[in-house]
């Protein structure tokens, strides 16, 4: 379920100039399927105004944009699709989102999904992530930016805790979220068919 393949999903923000494929995968004769997470709706926008750290934008994605969660998720458990690639503007966020519940959704702990998105907290501390995701201009970024929002750049095991927590109190745990948003116990079987290897 490592982000390297040939098969582009978009998870981008609407309306973000880096919504065209890199250049290195312009080269790939692959279709590239552009997958908004973000919900385009009031609530939405009134909570994103209000956000507050990186954990709350997770808990909006999946709270108001699960429909667009969901269709992410099958189109990586789809067999036809494969090799697929999927990433965001920063990779630790809504492609971190995407990686945490496929994974979980194949039956790994939440512990070891947490260690395995917090291994983004080192790019994301990094120079060019900050020049990656500022348009070029990481040093002055890096210099007028407050502390919540570097706090907000990183990927601290603290956000998807907060993640992991909120999907237990509001839905009863990961799975009945997954059902809740249409990837039910048939579209997880199909997900571990084509990813997992058998003993």
């Amino acid at each position: 379920l490592n982000c390297i393949s040939a098969l582009a999903m978009w998870l981008l923000n609407r309306g973000s100039p880096q919504n065209n494929p890199p250049q290195i995968l312009k080269t790939i004769q692959k279709p590239f399927v552009h997958v908004e997470v973000y919900a385009q709706t009031r609530q939405y926008d009134v909570a994103f105004s209000n956000i507050g750290n990186m954990a709350n934008l997770y808990k909006m994605v999946l709270e108001f944009a699960g429909g667009r969660v969901a269709a992410a998720l099958k189109f990586c458990a789809t067999k036809e699709n494969q090799p697929v690639l999927f990433h965001c503007a920063s990779g630790k966020d809504r492609a971190g989102l995407v990686a945490y519940l496929l994974l979980r959704a194949c039956g790994v702990s939440s512990e070891t999904c947490i260690e395995d998105y917090h291994k983004s907290d080192e790019w994301a501390q990094m120079q060019e992530h900050f020049h990656q995701i500022s348009g070029g201009h990481g040093k002055l970024f890096r210099s007028l930016a407050t502390v919540p929002l570097l706090d907000a750049l990183r990927a601290p095991k603290v956000y998807m805790e907060e993640t992991e927590a909120f999907l237990q109190k509001r839905y009863g745990g990961v799975t009945n979220y997954l059902d809740e948003i249409g990837f039910d116990k048939e579209w997880r079987e199909r997900l571990k068919e084509t990813f997992m290897m058998r003993a």
